[in-house]
C-alpha cells in the first residue's frame, strides 16, 4: 500500500456510502471493527487508500499493511508494516524491533504466538491511540497466521479507545482462517461495509471522468451500457478498457466505443490472481469449456473436469460473476476468456481440453462440440476414440459451408485414425474439403480415393462424391475401373442408388462411359430415389430431351434437395453451362452450392463461370469476359481439372467476338488436360477455338476443330445446335475455303434439325414418353431405361408401344432418326 496522504483521493463513483459509513465510524469514542468486502477487482484498496488520506488529513493516525499470498510464511510480517507507519514515543521502536527480532528467531511450525507476544504488541499499538487511530490491513485473507492472532487479540480489547481497526476482504470471506472470521464478526461494534460492482451510471461517471472533460453528459447510454457489459462494473476492468481505448484513439477519445486490448487482457489475469486458487481453477474450466450451445456450463461438469463436487464449483462461479468475469456462467467478452486461456501452462491447458472432450463425449454433447475440445487438446494416439466424433463433426461442417473447421476437424482425424475403412472415409472427406479451398492441392488424394473406391473401403454414401472427385481431374479410367469393380461385386442384387448415380455421373462428365453403364434397374418398382440419383437423372434429361422442362428441373432439385453435398462440385459448371447452351440461362439467384460456401475459392469461382456464360448468351460480351476471367482468377486454371475448358471456352469467343485476338490467343495457349477433350466440357472448347481460328484467317484449323467437335456430338447423341452450333462455324470455315456447296449443306443440315417435323414428332408425346423415347433412341435397353427413369420395365415397354403407334415408325433406328439430331455426323 502507498503512503497515506491528505491528497485528493482518486475517482470513486458510486461509492459514497461507504465513504460517510466509514467516516461515521471513525468518529466514535470507542474502538470499532470494520471489514470492507466485495468481489476481486471491485475497487476495496481504492475505498481503502481514499479513507485513509481523508482519516489522515483530519488529523487521526494511521497504521496500515497489505497482506500478500507471497508472504503468508514470514511470521509478524503485517504486524512490521503495521509498525513501520508509527511515529514511536520514546523507546518503542526499540522495543517493538526486539520483540519482532525475537519472535522470528523462534523455530517455524503451527505453534500458537506466545500470549507474552499478543500483549506486547497490543500495548503497543494502544499506546499509538492518544488521538484517534485507524489500523488498517489490506487483503487480509494473505496475512500470515501470527498478525491474525495478534489482530484479534488487540481487537478484543478495543472497547473504551478511539480505535478504528479496518479490514478488507473478499466476498464471501476465505475460510482458510475460520476461527479469525468468526471471533471477529461475533465482536461489538463489528461492521460489514459491502462495495459492489460499478452500476451503469457508475460506469458512465468513471467514463466521463477519464475520456471526457464536458462530463458524464458526453458519455452515451450505448457506450456506458457497452462498457458495463463487457466489465461486469468491476472498476479493474473498467480502467483496463479505458487504458485500451486512449492507447488506440489518442487523437480523440470519444471516438469509438472502448475495445478490449492488451490491458484488459492483463487486468483479467490480476484479476484472477486476487482470487483463491478454487476460484482461479474454476474461471480455468469454464474458458476451457467454453459457450455450451443449450446454455451455461452445468456446474457438475466443471466440477468433474476438476474432480470437484458440483456446490464447490457453483459457489465458484457466483464470485466470478460477482468479480465481472463472466455472466451466468459465461465470459462477458472473448479477449477475457482468452486471457484466461493464455494464463494456463500448455500442457495443463492440453490435459484439460482432452479431458473436456472426454466427459462431453461421454455425456452425449454433440460431435462439433466435442472435436473443438480435441482440437485444442491436439492429442496423441491416446485420443483415438475420437476419430468418429471428427468425422461425424467434419461432415457437419461441411454440410455447413465450414470447410476450414472441416478440415482442421479432419486433419487430426487422419493422424489419429488406425482402421482402414475409417481411415479411407476420412481421406475422401479430406479431398472434398480441400477442393472447396484448393482443388489444385485436393489432388494429391486422388491415388487414395481411388485405392479406397476399387478396394470397396467406401460406404455407399461415399461413392459418388469420389467417383465425380476422379472425373473431375480427369481419372476416367480410375473412376470406371472401381465403379465395374463395385458392380461386378454386387451381381444379381439391385444396385443402390449411390452406385446408380456414380454411374450416371461419369457418363455425364465422359459421355463415352455411357456404353459401359450396366443394367443398373432391378424387376419392380425401385425404392424412393436418393438427392444424387434425382439430380443425376435430371441432368440425363437435360443432355438427351425437352432442354427448358430438363433444365427447370436440374435446377429445382439442385436448389431444393439437402441431402446433395459436393459429390456433384465437377458437374455444377456442366449444369450451369448447359442451360446456357440449351437456351435458357439460369436465374440470377440459382445458387446449388453449401450454405456459407459463396466465399469459398471453389464456389465463388463456379459461380463467375455460369454467369460468364450467361453473359455471353445474352451478348453482354464485357461482362462475360470479366466473369470468366474473375472464375480462372479465383481458381486457377491448373485446380480446375477438365471443367477449365468452360470459363476458356467463354472468354474466347467473348475475346474473339470483341476483336481481342491476341487476348483470345493467350488463353488458348492455357495449358489443359487432355481428358477435357473426352469430357463434355471438350465440344464448347473446340468450337471457341474454332471460332479464334475462324475470326483470325486460319479456317483449316477452324474447320478442324469445328469438324472434331461434332464428331464428338454426334458419338453422344447430343449433337444439337441449341448445344453446341458446330456446322455453321464449318460451313463459314467452308465458305472461306472456297466450298460453298459444303457450306450450304451443313446450314441446310442445322436448318433441318430444327426443323418442324422433329418439332411436330416430339408435340405428338406426352414427357413421360418423350424421355422414353428419346433414351431408347440412343440405344439404352429397356431395363437400362427402367434404371435411368425410375420405372418398371414393364412401363417402360408401355410407352414404347404409344410412341410407335403415335410416330408411325417401327423401330429404335426410326426413333433415331426421328429424335436426335445428326445421325449421320460429320464427314
Amino acid at each position: 500500500m502507498t503512503a497515506v496522504t491528505a491528497d485528493a483521493p482518486r475517482i470513486l463513483p458510486e461509492r459514497g456510502t461507504q465513504l460517510a459509513e466509514l467516516r461515521k465510524l471513525l468518529r466514535g469514542d470507542d474502538g470499532r471493527i470494520a471489514v470492507i468486502t466485495g468481489p476481486a477487482g471491485c475497487g476495496k484498496t481504492a475505498l481503502l487508500e481514499a479513507f485513509l488520506a481523508e482519516a489522515a488529513g483530519s488529523g487521526a493516525r494511521v497504521l496500515a499493511a497489505t497482506a500478500s499470498r507471497t508472504e503468508q510464511n514470514l511470521p509478524l510480517e503485517v504486524v512490521r508494516q503495521l509498525f513501520a507507519w508509527a511515529d514511536p514515543g520514546p523507546g518503542q521502536a526499540e522495543r517493538v524491533a526486539r520483540l519482532l527480532e525475537t519472535e522470528a528467531r523462534r523455530p517455524s511450525g503451527p505453534r500458537r504466538v506466545p500470549s507474552r507476544v499478543l500483549h506486547e504488541v497490543c500495548v503497543e499499538l494502544l499506546a499509538l491511540a492518544d488521538r484517534p487511530l485507524v489500523v488498517a490491513v489490506d487483503d487480509v485473507r494473505h496475512a500470515d497466521t501470527p498478525s491474525l492472532e495478534c489482530l484479534l487479540y488487540f481487537a478484543r480489547r478495543l472497547r473504551s479507545v478511539p480505535v478504528l481497526l479496518l479490514l478488507t476482504d473478499g466476498a464471501p470471506p476465505r475460510r482458510a482462517h475460520p476461527l479469525f472470521h468468526a471471533e471477529l464478526q461475533r465482536l461489538p461494534r463489528f461492521h460489514r461495509v459491502r462495495v459492489p460492482p460499478l452500476s451503469p451510471s457508475g460506469v458512465a461517471d468513471l467514463l466521463a471522468a477519464h475520456l471526457d472533460p464536458c462530463g458524464a453528459d458526453h458519455v452515451t447510454d450505448h457506450v456506458a451500457g457497452h462498457v458495463h457489459r463487457v466489465s461486469g462494473g468491476s472498476p479493474l476492468l473498467v480502467r483496463a478498457l479505458i487504458e485500451d481505448h486512449l492507447t488506440l484513439d489518442r487523437t480523440d477519445p470519444r471516438g469509438r466505443t472502448p475495445a478490449a486490448g492488451e490491458a484488459f487482457r492483463q487486468a483479467v489475469q490480476s484479476l484472477l490472481y486476487r482470487c483463491d486458487p478454487a476460484v482461479r481453477d474454476v474461471a480455468r474450466a469454464l474458458a476451457v469449456l467454453g459457450g455450451r450451445p443449450d446454455g451455461p456450463v452445468p456446474a457438475h461438469l466443471v466440477g468433474a473436469l476438476l474432480d470437484r463436487g458440483a456446490k464447490a464449483a457453483a459457489q465458484a462461479t457466483a464470485e466470478l460473476n460477482a468479480a465481472g468475469l463472466v455472466d451466468d456462467g459465461r465470459f462477458r467478452h472473448p479477449a477475457a476468456r482468452d486471457a484466461v486461456l493464455d494464463d494456463l501452462p500448455p500442457g495443463d491447458r492440453a490435459a484439460l481440453h482432452l479431458r473436456a472432450a472426454r466427459l462431453l463425449h461421454d455425456g452425449g454433447a454433440a460431435p462439433d462440440e466435442v472435436a473443438q475440445q480435441l482440437l485444442a487438446a491436439d492429442p496423441g494416439p491416446e485420443a483415438g476414440w475420437g476419430v468418429p466424433v471428427l468425422q461425424e463433426a467434419a461432415e457437419r461442417h461441411l454440410a455447413a459451408g465450414q470447410s476450414g473447421t472441416a478440415l482442421r476437424c479432419l486433419r487430426l482425424a487422419e493422424r489419429l485414425c488406425a482402421d482402414e475403412g475409417r481411415q479411407a472415409c476420412i481421406t475422401a472427406l479430406l479431398a472434398q474439403a480441400e477442393w472447396r479451398i484448393d482443388p489444385a492441392a485436393a489432388v494429391r488424394h486422388a491415388p487414395a480415393v481411388g485405392r479406397a473406391l476399387r478396394e470397396g473401403l467406401l460406404p455407399p454414401a461415399r461413392t459418388t462424391g469420389a467417383v465425380s472427385y476422379l472425373l473431375w481431374y480427369g481419372r476416367v479410367g480410375e473412376a470406371v475401373e472401381a465403379l465395374e469393380r463395385l458392380t461386378g461385386d454386387r451381381a444379381g442384387e439391385e444396385l443402390d442408388d449411390e452406385l446408380r448415380a456414380a454411374w450416371l455421373w461419369a457418363s455425364h462428365l465422359y459421355p463415352d462411359t455411357a456404353r459401359r453403364v450396366p443394367d443398373v434397374a432391378g424387376h419392380g418398382t425401385p425404392p424412393v430415389a436418393g438427392p444424387r440419383l434425382r439430380v443425376a437423372a435430371a441432368l440425363d434429361d437435360l443432355l438427351a430431351g425437352d432442354a427448358d422442362i430438363a433444365a427447370a428441373d436440374v435446377e429445382q432439385r439442385l436448389t431444393g434437395s439437402a441431402g446433395l453435398d459436393d459429390t456433384a462440385l465437377a458437374l455444377i459448371t456442366l449444369v450451369r453451362s448447359s442451360l446456357v447452351h440449351a437456351g435458357r440461362p439460369g436465374g440470377p439467384d440459382f445458387w446449388p452450392g453449401p450454405p456459407g460456401e459463396r466465399l469459398s475459392p471453389a464456389w465463388r469461382a463456379l459461380s463467375a463461370a455460369a454467369r460468364a456464360a450467361d453473359g455471353l448468351r445474352r451478348g453482354d460480351l464485357p461482362a462475360a469476359e470479366l466473369l470468366a476471367r474473375t472464375a480462372l482468377t479465383a481458381l486457377p486454371p491448373g485446380s480446375w481439372g477438365v471443367g477449365v475448358g468452360g470459363p476458356l471456352a467463354t472468354l474466347v469467343l467473348a475475346n474473339t467476338a470483341m476483336g481481342r485476338h491476341d487476348e483470345a490467343l493467350a488463353h488458348i495457349g492455357t495449358a489443359v488436360p487432355e481428358a477435357m477433350f473426352r469430357s463434355v466440357f471438350g465440344p464448347p472448347y473446340l468450337h471457341a477455338r474454332g471460332r479464334h481460328h475462324l475470326a483470325t484467317g486460319r479456317p483449316h484449323a477452324a474447320l478442324d476443330d469445328f469438324r472434331a467437335c461434332g464428331r464428338l456430338m454426334a458419338r453422344w447423341g447430343v449433337d444439337r445446335p441449341a448445344y453446341v452450333p458446330w456446322r455453321s462455324g464449318a460451313a463459314e470455315a467452308y465458305t472461306a475455303l472456297g466450298e460453298p456447296r459444303r457450306a450450304r449443306e451443313l446450314v441446310e443440315e442445322q436448318r433441318s434439325l430444327s426443323g418442324p417435323r422433329r418439332m411436330r414428332a416430339r408435340g405428338r408425346l406426352s414427357n413421360a414418353e418423350l424421355r422414353v423415347a428419346e433414351l431408347a433412341a440412343r440405344g439404352l435397353t429397356n431395363r437400362q431405361i427402367s434404371g435411368r427413369l425410375h420405372i418398371t420395365v414393364s412401363t417402360v415397354e408401355q410407352h414404347l408401344t404409344r410412341v410407335y403407334r403415335k410416330l408411325s415408325v417401327g423401330s429404335r433406328a426410326d426413333l433415331a432418326r426421328l429424335l436426335l439430331p445428326g445421325a449421320g455426323g460429320p464427314a
